[in-house]
């Protein structure tokens, strides 16, 4: 459900045609924080450059749907992915830890930090190697 909400958030899904684009109005690669539902207006996007959308939807993404919860230096990992997801990565830099992250639906929940199994992720610096099993 969450995957789908954030798929239908995607600005680009409301100009995949030229049609959906007129209508749309505003730029695709903007998260609007409107899309009008009067009227005259009916699926027209609004405040695309003067919002905080984008931000709220990017930790929709990474602490939801990924799973990621940040604490200090730590960080838990906790997925909730669509079924259909076997496999995703992520690269990132938290806490000045450069942070290479694989996730596998096995059938097992686990974490492991270069190759040791653990509850956390302490970004205490330097690069790490994180692989996540999952349902």
């Amino acid at each position: 459900k969450g995957y789908r909400m954030v798929q239908m958030l995607n600005p680009i899904n409301h100009s995949l045609t030229e049609e959906q684009a007129r209508q749309y109005l505003t730029e695709p690669y903007y998260l609007d924080g409107d899309v009008y539902a009067n009227p005259g207006q009916y699926g027209r996007g609004g405040w695309s450059i003067y919002t905080g959308a984008a931000g709220w939807y990017y930790r929709c993404i990474l602490e939801t749907l990924l799973g990621f919860r940040f604490s200090g230096n730590s960080i838990r990992i906790t997925p909730r992915t669509p079924k259909g997801w076997e496999n995703w990565s992520v690269e990132m830099v938290y806490r000045n830890t450069a942070l290479k992250i694989h996730f596998r639906r096995t059938g097992q929940n686990a974490v492991y930090v270069n190759g040791q199994k653990c509850d956390e992720i302490i970004c205490d610096g330097g690069e790490k190697s994180v692989e996540v099993f999952c349902e």
